[in-house]
């Protein structure tokens, strides 16, 4: 009798503490902001950019009065929540 309670008991366990092992933690919120420069051409560009606050700078220069032919910069605000990865089949239903 002794020997199934001891079992059971350690069963019983064994199982609460995994249950804290599979619980899943809250999505963390990601926020800030992307600036995206890319090269139009093949020809060599010099940037300077500065960040100030929430202001950014190109070559002393707002973004909306920057214009160049050949690099293009993009500001856009990011909002994202970071996911818990894990083992799953893939599928075309599912977004990143």
């Amino acid at each position: 009798m002794k020997q199934y309670l001891l079992k059971a008991a350690g069963i019983a366990l064994c199982s609460i503490a995994m249950a804290g092992a599979f619980a899943q933690e809250k999505e963390k919120s990601i926020t800030g902001d992307d600036i995206i420069i890319r090269k139009k051409t093949d020809k060599d560009a010099k940037l300077v950019i500065e960040i100030t606050g929430g202001e950014v700078k190109v070559n002393g220069k707002a973004i909306s009065e920057y214009n160049d032919d050949d690099v293009s910069i993009v500001k856009r605000k990011r909002m994202t929540t970071a996911r818990i990865t894990g083992t799953s089949a893939p599928t075309m239903f599912r977004t990143l």
